[in-house]
């Protein structure tokens, strides 16, 4: 199954469980590869972060992975800005492939502040963003000056969401749906936002192209 954003979409609500809950650890187990271990009702839950060209996802894990002696820069910024933090909100950007965590904490000085964990989610364009309240971005795991969607990816950049003109389904109604024209796959990937190749073809066993579209998500 793709890992698009109808996926996605379905897999908040298990992510979701960790929402009120506190980071206690940051681990990595490669240079693309993270472990959030997330305490909430005296439970540890640990959260795999990948953003590997190849395997790219987000999810919950029982396995256990080896980390390095020495932690790259990176999983000690995260340490810095984000250990004990609590996690006030998760929510998917449109129906992209983007996971936002809303973090609340205090900082070093004792000030209490807001952050976002930015997870993109999107193959070989993935990437891990951390930002400020104001969507500074304080540290982001692959730097890009002008980065996929012309978007500047650099610390003290301001973050941006991708831009898209593609219809978000999950704001549309059922008989709005319906309406939509698309006579094949390619048509159909271009008008609605997370929408993968897989879904697409899988919407064109009959005529009810839009239908089963509507059923599908």
């Amino acid at each position: 199954m793709s890992f698009d954003g109808v996926f996605l979409h379905h897999l908040l609500p298990e992510l979701a469980k960790c929402k009120t809950g506190r980071i206690s650890k940051i681990s990595e187990s490669s240079d693309t590869d993270f472990i959030l271990t997330i305490r909430k009702d005296k439970a540890n839950l640990n959260m795999m972060l990948s953003f590997s060209s190849d395997f790219a996802r987000i999810h919950f894990t029982t396995k256990h992975y080896d980390s390095p002696k020495v932690p790259k820069s990176f999983t000690m910024l995260l340490r810095k800005h984000i250990e004990g933090f609590f996690i006030d909100d998760i929510f998917q950007y449109e129906n992209d492939r983007v996971v936002v965590f809303k973090l609340a904490g205090y900082s070093e000085m004792k000030d209490y502040t807001q952050k976002f964990l930015i997870c993109e989610i999107m193959g070989r364009y993935s990437n891990l963003i951390l930002t400020d309240n104001n969507y500074k971005i304080i540290e982001v795991l692959k730097k890009d000056g002008v980065g996929e969607f012309n978007r500047t990816m650099l610390p003290n950049a301001t973050y941006e969401y991708p831009v898209t003109d593609k219809i978000n389904p999950y704001k549309l109604t059922k008989d709005e749906i319906l309406n939509i024209t698309a006579n094949n796959t390619k048509e159909l990937l271009s008008k609605f936002n997370g929408i993968s190749m897989l879904l697409a073809q899988a919407s064109f066993k009959d005529d009810n192209i839009l239908f089963n579209l509507y059923n599908n998500i």
